[in-house]
């Protein structure tokens, strides 16, 4: 299974949000030039992050985005399923239907696959829901923030 580029993108930008010095807004052309992609790209990205409510955007010269819960309280889920459209995988079951004969055996197997895809799927989302965001982040670089983005000098001496 892959993760698509906008979903590790938006892993990324919430992950550099909670580690800004200070928590300070940080401007998305800061956050596209750190990531390698284009501004108006990473800008449906963080669209998407603050439509959900996991970032908050602030105007004006000074502002930029910033986390809109803390950090603590999210997972990789949070984000993945914001970026990600889940639905259950859906079979096709026109070949089988053209291969066998009408039959409730049939129809009892199409359902068994589909109900088997369909926890399979809620399976994965509750896998990624229990992995905290804080989890890769270094312990304590988090609280105040050890990183100012936009004077990207790395990551603050202990």
């Amino acid at each position: 299974m892959r993760m698509n580029r906008s979903t590790e993108q938006a892993v990324f930008v919430v992950l550099m949000l909670a580690l800004q010095e200070g928590h300070r807004p940080v401007a998305s052309s800061t956050l596209a030039r750190i990531l390698g992609v284009s501004d108006s790209y990473l800008k449906k990205v963080l669209r998407a992050l603050v439509v959900a409510g996991l970032v908050e955007a602030s105007p004006g010269r000074e502002g930029g985005f910033t986390l809109a819960r803390p950090v603590e309280e999210l997972t990789f889920g949070d984000v993945f399923t914001v970026m990600e459209s889940i639905e259950a995988p859906t079979t096709t079951p026109e070949l089988a239907r053209s291969i066998f004969p009408p039959s409730g055996h049939l129809d009892r197997s199409i359902a068994l696959v589909e109900s088997t895809m369909a926890h399979a799927s809620e399976a994965f989302v509750r896998a990624l829901s229990d992995l905290p965001l804080t989890s890769l982040l270094e312990k304590g670089a988090y609280e105040e923030g050890s990183v100012d983005w936009a004077h990207r000098s790395g990551v603050k001496e202990r």
